[in-house]
């Protein structure tokens, strides 16, 4: 009698479960449950030019705390083919290059 339970029990959430999950027939309201293509977004507005200072929040590495660094975009343009740079020569050479 008890093992009839147990099997009862066990077996009530598994059909309510898959129950619940072939009564979504439906497709979702929004941009992917409609038909036909969607569009793709359009650029927000042109690059600032190359000495107008922009600041974003930055976390570094080995903390959590979010910190505001202000550059120009020539100087993170610089950094980030400097970062690609030692990337590449890390994958050539088979190891980390810390500079």
């Amino acid at each position: 009698m008890r093992r009839i339970l147990t099997a009862s029990a066990t077996a009530l959430p598994l059909a309510l479960a898959l129950a619940g999950c072939s009564s979504l027939r439906a497709l979702p309201k929004g941009p992917l449950g409609q038909a036909g293509p969607l569009a793709l977004s359009q650029p927000s507005a042109a690059a600032p030019p190359v000495d107008e200072v922009t600041c974003d929040r930055e976390v570094p590495t080995g903390t959590r705390i979010a910190r505001e660094v202000c550059r120009t975009r020539l100087e993170r343009e610089h950094e980030q083919a400097e970062a690609e740079e030692l990337l590449h020569l890390g994958l050539q050479h088979g190891e980390i290059i810390i500079r």
